[in-house]
């Protein structure tokens, strides 16, 4: 949440003034199956640092294909979960014949976790890259206004 509430000093036009914040209205991320499980679960979730209208508009997003899927699982300690997400990563290539560069395994903190996650699929024979940067968003110069 820091990330939005921070986003219009972190990324100011290119006249300096605060950024404006928008709330999307459609999801192209998820389809609706996963859109549903993920509003069943943040709708007890409080947002009281974030304007009141905003959190209704994020939260009725509408999504632009039907399907996915939600499958959730627990795990007693993180490295059973990294060896699960690598056999899952290695089942939908071998049996379900995904494509390698069809998947992803996305983290929040990269520099923390990455070279685990290197590990545990390498270790699994599952190919990997990272498009990970060494500093954060708001300074580096790409994302950064003209």
């Amino acid at each position: 949440m820091n990330g939005i509430l921070e986003f219009p000093n972190a990324f100011p036009r290119a006249d300096g003034h605060p950024a404006p914040v928008e709330v999307l209205g459609t999801s192209r991320r998820s389809g609706a199956a996963l859109l549903t499980a993920t509003r069943l679960l943040t709708q007890r979730m409080p947002l009281t640092r974030l304007p009141a209208e905003k959190v209704r508009a994020h939260r009725e997003l509408s999504p632009v294909r039907d399907g996915g899927r939600v499958e959730v699982y627990t795990y007693p300690t993180s490295g059973t979960e990294l060896d699960n997400i690598a056999d899952i990563l290695r089942r939908a290539h071998l049996e379900d014949g995904v494509p390698w560069n069809d998947m992803a395994v996305l983290v929040r903190a990269g520099s923390r976790t990455i070279p685990t996650i290197r590990r545990a699929l390498t270790a699994a024979g599952v190919p990997w890259t990272s498009t990970a940067t060494t500093c954060p968003c708001a300074t580096n110069r790409r994302w950064r206004p003209c």
